[in-house]
């Protein structure tokens, strides 16, 4: 019996080792009965070989890092959306004028009256807070304000273009086609290897 079929019987059963389903990347055909050729041998490894699943895995892995690395130089798009439901505001009460309403008569200004009459009317008017129930001009409601309302809703859409990158993207490209050129470089040389022996 000669070395190199010899091999090849060590390589077949080598590969009729139970791969897990995970690492076989196609369906091994049937092992026929009798004697078999070198080429049917090299044609039962292949698709058993857990080196050559391997191998096959690295070349689709390097797929990814070149599509992961042309990404740099295409528009980037993202949207995101939210909802907030405030069970209770740290701004309740903040703006209130003390009481629930004015302790003193309503502020009316008179045009007509003379410049001394008038400004005492907003002085009394100021002391005892009859100008306005809060803060932001008599609306003690926070429901109007942004920051106090009970329910928020926002919606972001974001587009990006990067316009220069000192040569990192190029290079990333670059690096990822090289990759992808030694992963089916792997794979030949393990099928290479499978079928020297």
């Amino acid at each position: 019996m000669s070395l190199l079929p010899a091999m090849g019987i060590v390589c077949v059963l080598t590969g009729l080792v139970p791969v897990p389903a995970a690492a076989q990347t196609r369906e091994a055909a049937p092992v026929p009965s009798g004697p078999l050729t070198l080429e049917q041998v090299l044609a039962l490894t292949e698709p058993r070989s857990e080196a050559v699943a391997i191998a096959l895995a690295a070349v689709r892995r390097a797929d990814a890092d070149q599509i992961r690395a042309e990404s740099g130089l295409r528009p980037q798009l993202s949207a995101s959306a939210s909802y907030d439901r405030a069970l209770a505001s740290e701004f309740e009460g903040v703006f209130d004028s003390g009481g629930s309403g004015p302790t003193c008569p309503a502020f009316s200004l008179n045009p007509l009256a003379p410049i001394d009459a008038r400004v005492a009317e907003i002085e009394r008017a100021i002391d005892c807070g009859a100008i306005g129930g809060g803060f932001f001009g008599g609306s003690s409601n926070l429901s109007d304000l942004p920051f106090g309302r009970k329910n928020t809703w926002r919606a972001t859409l974001s587009f990006t273009q990067n316009l220069y990158s000192g040569g990192r993207n190029g290079a990333q490209a670059a690096l990822a086609a090289a990759g992808r050129e030694t992963a089916q470089l792997g794979v030949t040389t393990t099928r290479d290897s499978c079928s020297s022996r």
